[in-house]
């Protein structure tokens, strides 16, 4: 299972673009997260349309504006962007943002468009993953994050979203041979209560030996991948 990257840049990186990745399986396109930059570049690289994409399977890590700002232009689009195109959208709806997520989109007339599945329902019904499941993770004190694991075929494959649980991404990194690809943010900023993962502490928590299974995203600045690529771990590319 490979994750096409459309930006790898953290809230403020904006040229970079706001992180979020697909891949896609016949006619289905999933996505995870869709910040304000990201429906745009779905739109100019024509990746629904231009595949013939029926079903978009949505998955969402939290509801900051990065990861939920165009959401609600990508269900609209779905059901009416194009004369001659329509793909039903499915929302993969954890219940831990379910309150928060859904209300946003009902006052913005979304919920009609929408189907509402949840993780369980898409159990072996593909060919690149055979589960998937949400996991509760720590980013900011006063809404959820999550983290979103697949298992495959090839093994695990883990995409962090925004989280600052140092030591669960050291834990989790422990079952190498478990493990297909790690997806796993990263910032060269440092500073008190910081609410991201520092290049830092993933320096310290993952063994050098395990870096070639570890992407690392939502980059705070240049000079960030630089340095991330320079400690032997791998970074997302963006597709242009």
């Amino acid at each position: 299972m490979e994750l096409n990257f459309l930006g790898r840049g953290g809230a403020f990186f904006v040229e970079e673009g706001n992180t979020a990745a697909y891949f896609i399986e016949d006619k289905n396109f999933f996505l995870i997260d869709c910040g304000e930059s990201v429906f745009a570049k779905i739109k100019s690289m024509n990746l629904l349309a231009g595949n013939g994409i029926e079903n978009v399977y949505c998955f969402i890590t939290h509801m900051h504006s990065d990861h939920v700002g165009s959401l609600s232009s990508l269900i609209y689009y779905c059901a009416y962007g194009e004369k001659d195109y329509k793909a039903k959208f499915h929302l993969v709806c954890p219940e831990a943002l379910r309150s928060d997520l859904l209300p946003m989109l009902g006052a913005q007339g979304n919920l009609s468009l929408i189907n509402e599945v949840s993780t369980g329902d898409l159990r072996r019904g593909f060919e690149s993953f055979n589960s998937v499941r949400y996991m509760r993770t720590i980013h900011q004190a006063y809404h959820p994050a999550l983290s979103i694991e697949f298992s495959t075929d090839e093994g695990l494959v883990f995409y962090s979203g925004d989280t600052k649980q140092l030591d669960f991404i050291g834990s989790y990194a422990g079952q190498r041979d478990k493990i297909a690809k790690m997806y796993v943010e990263a910032s060269l900023a440092e500073y008190p209560n910081s609410v991201h993962l520092t290049l830092k502490g993933l320096d310290e928590v993952i063994p050098a030996d395990m870096r070639h299974k570890v992407y690392l995203m939502h980059f705070d600045c240049a000079e960030c991948i630089i340095e991330a690529k320079n400690l032997g771990f791998r970074v997302v590319e963006c597709i242009e």
